[in-house]
């Protein structure tokens, strides 16, 4: 049963990437704070991430000022990186970790994502941002500290 259930998480996830890609809105930017936007998806997330033995932690730059973007699309972005590191975890579970910062004088801000999970085989890295590319488990090893 947790495997059937596993695969038709795969499985609404795919369907949903590929709803959203064929619907090509326009974009509706907009000013918004870029650290709510994140802790918006975390607590989206964090629940059902549990389950798994997952924990997230954050260290959000408190500096952030208001940015010009478009909510929604940027949410699908963090949702699917912290999606991508929650499956990179063993069956044990792990640690992924959210880091927020501004780089006032050039007026960048830049969020990190990071993870206990098994790392990406030199072989699997060049395709990484290939649609629909999935690592094969056989393409990553154990994460080393």
């Amino acid at each position: 049963m947790k495997i059937i259930e596993k695969q038709a998480k795969i499985c609404r996830k795919i369907v949903a990437d590929l709803l959203g890609f064929s619907r090509q809105n326009a974009s509706e930017k907009r000013e918004m704070c870029f650290n709510n936007s994140i802790m918006e998806c975390i607590t989206l997330v964090k629940h059902s991430f549990s389950l798994d033995r997952v924990e997230i932690q954050t260290r959000l730059d408190d500096r952030f000022p208001t940015i010009y973007g478009d909510p929604e699309k940027l949410k699908q972005v963090w949702v699917n990186l912290l999606t991508n590191a929650k499956d990179a975890m063993s069956a044990d579970g792990g640690v992924i970790y959210v880091t927020t910062e501004l780089d006032s004088p050039r007026g960048i801000v830049t969020l990190y994502i990071a993870d206990t999970g098994y790392g990406i085989a030199p072989g699997a890295q060049t395709k990484i941002f290939d649609p629909f590319f999935t690592i094969p488990l056989d393409h990553c090893f154990p994460a080393t500290t």
